[in-house]
């Protein structure tokens, strides 16, 4: 609505991306950087869930009071925007700049044995495009899911998030994370051959 230019849409499009790749990575990298390595997947799997219950509480909230409130999208997304903006600016002033014990390389480092690591990096964008996006857009299209509908099942995997990221946290940490992912591929795959199945039959 504010931007009802192609030219418009594909460059706040570009920020967006740009900016949530940015994130995802640097979270990622400072997380491990200040984690100690033997209970890095616990603690991560606590972070997740604590990601899951925030989260939980913004589908709530859009679930319950979307309709007797009368919102739209663009006051949800204005207010969403103006109070991540704000939390930035806060934290920005309010906490002081803290130095690791392990000092982060600050440039790019590729690797030839880091091959699948990078493959499957860039593949997990196009997951959460295909999870977030795709997902919802079927159920708008093919189901005629409403907001607060849609709303509605992202809280329950929200609450399945709380509930099992701790303890997928402990299970990479028993068995290796080339067994957790090996097991949570074969599970994408699945998934996404039913979401193409949706489609095809």
């Amino acid at each position: 609505a504010w931007y009802p230019q192609l030219t418009g849409i594909m460059i706040l499009t570009f920020i967006n991306a740009v900016g949530f790749h940015y994130y995802k990575t640097v979270n990622q990298a400072l997380q491990l950087q200040w984690l100690p390595k033997d209970k890095a997947p616990q603690i991560l799997g606590g972070v997740r869930a604590v990601e899951s219950a925030a989260t939980f509480c913004v589908y709530f909230v859009s679930m319950f009071l979307w309709e007797p409130l009368g919102l739209t999208y663009n006051n949800v997304y204005m207010a969403g925007g103006g109070i991540t903006m704000a939390v930035a600016l806060f934290a920005l002033l309010a906490y002081p700049q803290y130095e690791s014990p392990h000092p982060q390389i600050k440039k790019l480092v590729l690797r030839k044995r880091y091959w699948l690591y990078y493959a499957l990096q860039f593949m997990s964008g196009a997951r959460r495009q295909i999870f977030m996006v795709f997902a919802g857009f079927m159920m708008v299209e093919k189901f005629g899911f409403q907001v607060y509908e849609v709303a509605g099942l992202y809280l329950i995997n929200l609450v399945l998030n709380m509930i099992i990221a701790p303890i997928l946290g402990k299970i990479v940490a028993r068995f290796g994370e080339r067994n957790a992912l090996m097991f949570e591929y074969t599970g994408l795959v699945i998934v996404f051959l039913a979401y193409g199945g949706v489609y095809f039959f």
